[in-house]
């Protein structure tokens, strides 16, 4: 399937919109909707700001070479779930990572997420649907 433009991704940027298709475990897959973060200035404002993400929807971040890429959330004002991906398969899951406040930026906890190896992608996805869609380490992952 060919990638959507859709909206704007509150840069003046139209946003393109990928179909991140996971194949489950137990069989069937598992599917997001998800705008992809093309340029550094998306990259850097992901999904901050914005006060819902409907299920199955999403944000994607791809790199051009594997890194272990640290990602904050100062500004969000929900909690995610972040899909660490290597080749297409999912190495790490950050299940529910809350919204950073100046509390915790104070006492310097949790204030960046960085996988435990090299990636190449990131999904972000509202906090709970890798659990309810059934996305687990392991799972493969393509997008088109």
């Amino acid at each position: 399937m060919a990638a959507r433009r859709t909206g704007q991704m509150g840069n003046g940027c139209p946003a393109r919109e990928v179909r991140v298709r996971f194949a489950l475990p137990g069989g069937g897959n598992a599917v997001v909707a998800a705008e992809v973060a093309q340029t550094l200035r998306q990259k850097m404002r992901g999904l901050a700001g914005r006060t819902s993400l409907p299920a199955g929807k999403g944000m994607l971040f791809l790199f051009s070479r594997p890194g272990r890429y640290a990602f904050w959330m100062w500004g969000m004002r929900l909690s995610l779930d972040i899909v660490w991906l290597r080749r297409g398969m999912v190495v790490h899951i950050t299940h529910r990572a809350p919204p950073l406040r100046w509390a915790t930026l104070r006492s310097c906890r949790n204030l960046f997420y960085v996988p435990p190896e090299r990636v190449d992608a990131v999904l972000e996805i509202a906090a709970g649907e890798c659990e309810r869609m059934g996305i687990r380490r392991g799972c493969r992952a393509s997008w088109s």
